[in-house]
């Protein structure tokens, strides 16, 4: 994929330098049958749809139950589909487009749940008891977590080991416990009769 400047003016779209995304290279673009090796190809909105007509339909078998192509006519028929191993992909959404614009978003990469990495999942019930005596705020910002990820392992719930290091380094440091941190004083006002006005 290119990515460029924009320009409304499509007489510089010819002069102006594309960089690929997965490579870093540089390309330009160039006009169609008469380009060079160095040369991209840009399609318009009328190129796609002149191609349309020709796009065979992968997700249907033709009249004889063959493969689609360009050239398949007649009334299509189901693809069977054979199922295979299941695979556990997550349906997180990433909310990195709220922040700004992003180009690592171009290219999305779907989180896979592989038995190996649930295996390496584990609890600790020494730590949770220590745990209980400290403020999530304070772990969150002594260990780098977020506050959902520190109260989860103070519920007791499966956690990488990695985790379990961050908090058990953070207790180490002496973090302030919550019988040890301080309390708000109460300030009683007191009122003489003498300042009471009607």
């Amino acid at each position: 994929m290119l990515i460029g400047p924009f320009s409304s003016d499509r007489s510089n779209w010819l002069n102006r330098e594309y960089i690929n995304i997965h490579d870093g290279r540089s390309y330009q673009l160039g006009i169609h049958e008469n380009r060079l090796s160095y040369q991209a190809e840009a399609r318009t909105y009328g190129d796609v749809l002149a191609l349309y007509r020709w796009h065979s339909e992968p997700k249907s078998l033709g009249p004889e139950g063959s493969r689609c192509g360009p050239q398949t006519r007649g009334l299509l028929l189901r693809t069977p589909v054979i199922a295979g191993p299941f695979r556990y992909i997550g349906k997180e959404s990433d909310r990195r487009w709220e922040q700004g614009e992003e180009i690592s978003m171009i290219d999305t990469v779907t989180l896979e749940y592989r038995p190996n990495e649930t295996e390496r999942l584990t609890t600790d019930p020494e730590l949770q008891a220590k745990l209980s005596g400290y403020s999530p705020s304070v772990l969150a910002s002594a260990t780098e977590l977020t506050i959902k990820t520190v109260k989860a392992v103070m519920a007791g719930k499966r956690h990488r080991r990695a985790t379990y290091e961050k908090l058990e380094a953070a207790l180490r440091s002496g973090l302030p416990t919550k019988k040890s941190r301080p309390s708000a004083s109460k300030i009683v006002f007191r009122l003489d009769e003498s300042e009471i006005q009607d």
